[in-house]
């Protein structure tokens, strides 16, 4: 099995293309990240990503970090939280992780806006019903 490049057909006469403003969750990284900027740009679309992270609120510093950068903030985040002891709700390894994934959410976020795509990032568990509601009717007022 393999990918074949397969150009897409017009629309049917009549049939209304994507628009508006469209909620993704899970878009803040990997394959829907992919998916939906690429949607985002061909239907000229406003994206709101809903994932579980926190809103990333990183350094500019750590924008473009090179790999010895990379390697010396992870290690001082790991040290910083080893310091902390019980203080810590999360261990050493955590914390870097959720560190490393803020990162990654930013740049996903600065990518989309730098193509002209209008993305906001909420922070939310999809598998609270309630929370969702809440969400969605704040992205609704907003949109």
């Amino acid at each position: 099995i393999r990918a074949t490049p397969t150009p897409l057909l017009a629309p049917a006469p009549g049939r209304k293309l994507p628009s508006g403003t469209w909620i993704c969750t899970g878009g803040g990284r990997g394959i829907t990240a992919f998916v939906a900027s690429h949607l985002a740009e061909r239907y000229d679309l406003k994206l709101h990503l809903i994932g579980t992270a926190p809103v990333p609120n990183i350094p500019a510093s750590w924008r473009n970090m090179n790999e010895e950068q990379t390697k010396q903030l992870k290690l001082r985040i790991m040290q910083e939280t080893r310091s902390l002891g019980d203080a810590s709700p999360v261990n050493p390894l955590k914390a870097w992780q959720n560190t490393e994934k803020a990162i990654e959410i930013d740049a996903t976020l600065q990518a989309m806006r730098q193509r002209g795509i209008q993305v906001t990032y909420h922070s939310c568990d999809c598998s609270d019903v309630q929370a969702m509601q809440q969400r969605i009717q704040e992205i609704s007022r907003q949109d």
